[in-house]
């Protein structure tokens, strides 16, 4: 009797601890649910930054290189973006980006870049850094942002409405930027430089 009662206590001892978290995963699933949506991303091995920090930094970035009037500017798209973003925040960072990337490539265009084939971000953030038409604040900008909007478009983000306000309100102030540097058709090999240097 006393060897089934000791194979009974050794067995409640084995499942004590699975049966607790399983218990308390089934009261908190849609509170875990809600968490695991959220995440942007993981630690694995290597540090790996989420997007909320990424936006955030973009978002400081832009502040520190922009010119300050950009801002004030930038309050009216902001507000657009931050509608989308209180029903859909991808679709936000996406029509915003998207917004931000046609501007680089009017801006482009306008410089008399190769345009063949239409070039790709990355090759017209390389093409701005060889005719040094940015200073590095300002082109780290926009190989930053395009990135980041580059990772939400295919999927491999989903921003939260946090986070996608953090990304709009770098991108609205980037739009502005090249709207007025569209506007005023500067050369490229004019260089245009961040407030801070």
């Amino acid at each position: 009797m006393e060897t089934i009662l000791n194979a009974f206590v050794e067995l409640i001892k084995a499942v004590a601890w699975p049966a607790t978290a399983l218990i308390l995963f089934f009261f908190l699933r849609k509170e875990v649910s809600a968490l695991v949506t959220r995440l942007a991303s993981l630690k694995v091995k290597d540090v790996e930054m989420s997007f909320l920090q990424e936006a955030s930094q973009l978002r400081q970035a832009a502040q520190a290189a922009l010119p300050p009037a950009e801002k004030h500017e930038s309050e009216p798209v902001f507000r657009q973006y931050m509608e989308i973003a209180r029903v859909d925040p991808r679709q936000a960072v996406i029509e915003s980006w998207s917004r931000f990337i046609t501007l680089i490539q009017d801006f482009a265009a306008a410089s008399g870049f190769p345009q063949e084939r239409g070039m790709t971000m990355p090759e017209i953030v390389m093409e701005l850094k060889l005719r040094d038409a940015f200073d590095g604040k300002i082109l780290m900008l926009l190989e930053d942002a395009s990135k980041l909007g580059f990772r939400v478009q295919e999927g491999n983000a989903k921003p939260s409405y946090g986070e996608a306000l953090e990304f709009c309100d770098a991108v609205s102030q980037l739009i502005v930027f090249f709207e007025s540097v569209n506007r005023e058709k500067k050369p490229a090999n004019n260089r245009i430089e961040s407030d801070e240097k």
